[in-house]
């Protein structure tokens, strides 16, 4: 509300003996009329007013101030405001009464005093040279006010005209009913001026309908209603002439008179309208975005959190809302399992560096709970009473995933040791190649069949610097024709490519090559595999065979001839005839059984690698040890001790390493303990490298023969190794048992996924059943069998019935006795004067 002017001229004190109320003489009579006109005005108004001098005594009390404060003149007059009104002096009458003094401006306000009063008043204060007048009223009795205005038009046009509030006094003319009919304004204060934009002097006298006529419809029939009823009215309204909003107040002050308050309201409804739809966007924000959202106050305890926050949390809201999230029982921790203290927490740095931080990963480790791993972003919130709002997200699944991968990596990595180590311990040359055709990696064996310097390739195309023959044919082998190609083209096996080949150190030799696609994800094929055998000593053979065939042939056509020639020598002839028959029969056998000592090659080099290993590197690596710690004794100064000291333990080391290669390769126990004890120790090795519980029952043992026995043991390690890669269970079982008539038989079984033979039996010795598919060739090759139970979700069962145990075939080489290596070892050691013989761990 506006201030009014200052009062012309307010009362002067009264006089001790003057009658209450009343003014001093004054030294003329036109004074003395104006100051009682002034008093007599000042003592019919509804509102309270007072002057106090410039010692805060009150001098002039009317009426209605005595009325409003409960209290007389004669207990007021000369008294201090203080002391009659203590309750106002730390109020904010105190304090705007001393600022109108003491900055010279008129003040208004509205306050409450306490008991006796109990009441709110307006309060308007004047400074002025004597001291300060005061207007004030309780504002509860608003109409009072109203009342004023329409008795004493000077006090009217001084509230009228400082009123913040736009006013103006409407008449209304009658018809012939004595109905009000039309309004006219009669006048209009300053405030009225400043929010219409009209003048008073263009206002006044004029029709309502005529200045406002797209809002007389609505107000002209309100203002009838207020006319005819004399009840007030308070609405909100929109002009459409001004386009702007309005709160209106319409009362009745005379008959056919109405008076309108109204002051706009169209920026605290604009501000309204801002904040509601600002909450409504922040709402919808707060409760649909994809992370949880947390907002503490500048205490750090939570205020308010959001649907997800409640989710990921795993809690309800009411249960977070005034803790903090770092409470005792949800322990935050480190990404490396340590505690992590309040000051690094994303929430704490925001408020202490008074800025955002972004990305702080963290875990809850709530009780009986999985860590629950959470990335954080904090950043402070510019607002009183509010400290920061906090962002994250549950990267639990992504930790996870990132353990598992790193795992995996770890155990990739291991498998490509084994493998690796594996290749080059194999006999069979083996190659890996790209889906180009290009070759990543060879084994020795592979370098060996084509020479150290064979060229490396890095597609198909590449292929002509191999030089082959197909040995049916005698045509050259082209690029496009080799397995490899053939396997990365075609997604297909190739199996057995029967090729003389030119090595690159100028010999030639005769080889199998066969190629194996690899599959990658999708089913997409990523390379292949490939595996090239030297079987020249074989062809040699074979070939020598073909020729005894065919002398024995021209040596049977020439008994027949000396049959026809000379017939008393055919007994004779006979006999010499069945010998040759006799000795092709056993040449042909011999042919027969090249295919199947294809098959033990491979078990054969295995043991003889081990046994390098064994008898050779291992006596070696135990040789030098001995040699180390003589050079130790025989060194004084301490760094080369230490220098060797280390070398010594590297020694051990690999001493260890040899003797695990050697058993993984081919057991000593399989040799010198038999099938069952092999069995055995195979089951402690696979719970101990891998995890595996393999249970060994031994019903009756039966001991084939040595390479049989090899071929079985390294089937049963292979399927063991199937339980651990693709049944993902925990448990297996090995079961020895013999037939009637002495055959092995061997049951590996487990509880895991299972899966369909026939999908073996369709693919054919294709990946990824190849190694069983193998294993089954091998055991129907030496006349056993591979029987296969399984089913998707009821695990495995399978059952490796040995062949019946056969001498060995003529002409087979026997087992080095002794290693040449471990002989020199034995001579060097013997040779050392003054030195023990060397005792070394087999």
């Amino acid at each position: 509300m506006s201030l009014p002017p200052r009062p012309a001229a307010a009362p002067r004190a009264q006089p001790a003996g003057a009658e209450a109320g009343r003014g001093a003489p004054a030294a003329s009579e036109g004074a003395a009329s104006i100051q009682h006109l002034t008093a007599a005005a000042l003592e019919s108004i509804s509102e309270g007013f007072v002057i106090l001098d410039r010692e805060w005594r009150f001098a002039y009390v009317n009426q209605a101030a005595e009325r409003f404060i409960r209290k007389s003149r004669a207990e007021l007059l000369g008294t201090s405001q203080w002391h009659s009104f203590p309750e106002a002096d730390d109020r904010l009458f105190g304090r705007e009464y001393r600022r109108a003094v003491a900055e010279n401006v008129p003040v208004q306000f509205e306050e409450f005093y306490p008991e006796p009063l109990n009441a709110w008043f307006e309060v308007r204060a004047y400074p002025s040279a004597e001291g300060l007048s005061i207007f004030f009223r309780d504002i509860t009795e608003r109409r009072k006010a109203e009342e004023a205005l329409r008795q004493s038009e000077e006090r009217y046009r001084t509230l009228f005209n400082s009123m913040a509030q736009g006013v103006a006094l409407l008449e209304f003319t009658n018809d012939e009913s004595g109905a009000p009919r039309e309004s006219r304004f009669v006048d209009v204060n300053s405030a009225f001026e400043r929010i219409t934009g009209l003048t008073r002097d263009g206002v006044v006298g004029k029709l309502a309908s005529g200045m406002f006529p797209a809002d007389h419809a609505m107000w002209g029939e309100v203002y009838v209603r207020v006319v005819q009823t004399g009840e007030s009215v308070t609405l909100e309204h929109y002009s459409p002439g001004t386009g702007r909003h309005y709160e209106v107040f319409a009362y009745r002050p005379a008959q056919r008179q109405i008076a309108v308050l109204f002051h706009d309201v169209t920026e605290h409804m604009e501000l309204e309208e801002a904040l509601r739809v600002n909450l409504t966007k922040y709402k919808v924000l707060f409760e649909s975005f994809p992370l949880g959202i947390s907002v503490t106050d500048s205490e750090g305890n939570v205020r308010e959190v959001n649907r997800i926050a409640s989710r990921v949390l795993g809690t309800e809201p009411e249960s977070v809302v005034g803790q903090r999230i770092g409470k005792p029982e949800w322990r935050i921790i480190r990404p490396d399992g340590s505690l992590m203290p309040p000051e690094e927490f994303a929430s704490v740095r925001a408020m202490r560096e008074h800025r955002a931080v972004e990305g702080v990963e963290a875990g809850v480790a709530r009780p009986g709970q999985d860590v629950l791993w959470l990335s954080v972003s904090a950043a402070p919130i510019p607002l009183d009473g509010y400290g920061v709002v906090i962002t994250y997200g549950d990267i639990s699944a992504h930790k996870r995933a990132d353990e598992a991968l790193a795992a995996a990596r770890r155990e990739a990595e291991d498998a490509r040791a084994s493998l690796e180590a594996v290749m080059d311990a194999l006999p069979t040359g083996v190659a890996i190649v790209d889906a180009d055709g290009g070759l990543t990696q060879a084994n020795a064996a592979y370098d060996r069949i084509w020479g150290p310097s064979h060229p490396t390739t890095r597609s198909v195309a590449d292929y002509h610097q191999y030089k082959a023959r197909w040995t049916d044919t005698g045509r050259d082998v082209l690029p496009e024709e080799w397995a490899s190609a053939i396997a990365v083209r075609d997604g297909a096996t190739v199996i057995g490519q029967f090729l003389e080949i030119e090595r690159f150190d100028g010999g030639r030799a005769y080889v199998l090559n066969s190629a194996a696609p690899i599959h990658g994800k999708d089913g997409k094929v990523t390379g292949c595999a490939v595996a090239i055998i030297d079987i020249t000593p074989q062809v040699t053979a074979q070939q020598a065979l073909a020729r005894s065939e065919v002398e024995v042939r021209r040596a049977n056509g020439e008994l027949q001839a000396a049959n026809r020639a000379l017939k008393e020598y055919s007994d004779t002839l006979e006999e010499r005839v069945d010998e040759r028959t006799d000795e092709l029969t056993r040449r042909t056998a011999q042919l027969q059984g090249l295919a199947v000592e294809l098959t033990r090659a491979e078990e054969r080099e295995r043991q003889r690698v081990a046994e390098v290993i064994h008898d050779h590197l291992q006596q070696l690596l135990s040789v030098a040890r001995i040699n180390l710690a003589t050079a130790i004794e025989g060194v004084t100064a301490e760094p080369v001790q230490k220098s060797l000291t280390d070398l010594d333990a590297l020694l051990v080391e690999s001493l260890d390493v040899t003797r695990s290669l050697a058993a993984e390769l081919s057991p000593a126990i399989l040799r010198r303990s038999g099938l069952a004890a092999a069995l055995r120790w195979l089951g402690r090795w696979y719970q101990g490298r891998y995890g595996l519980q393999v249970a060994v029952e031994i019903e009756a043992e039966a001991e084939p023969d040595e390479e049989t026995r090899a071929i079985v043991f390294n089937g049963v390690r292979e399927l063991l190794f199937n339980v651990v890669k693709h049944a993902r269970a925990a448990k297996a079982s090995i079961r020895l048992n013999r037939t009637a008539d002495g055959r092995a038989v061997i049951i590996v079984s487990d509880e895991g996924h299972g899966f369909d033979p026939e999908t073996l039996r369709a693919e054919g010795g294709n990946a990824p059943g190849f190694g069983l598919f193998s294993l089954r060739e091998r055991l129907e090759i030496l006349g056993g069998q591979c029987e296969v139970s399984s089913a998707p979700g009821q695990g495995t069962s399978i059952t490796l019935i040995v062949p019946p145990s056969k001498p060995p075939a003529p002409g087979t080489p026997p087992t080095p006795a002794v290693a040449p290596l471990k002989i020199a070892a034995r001579r060097r050691t013997a040779g050392r004067p003054g030195r023990p013989p060397c005792h070394t761990k087999p």
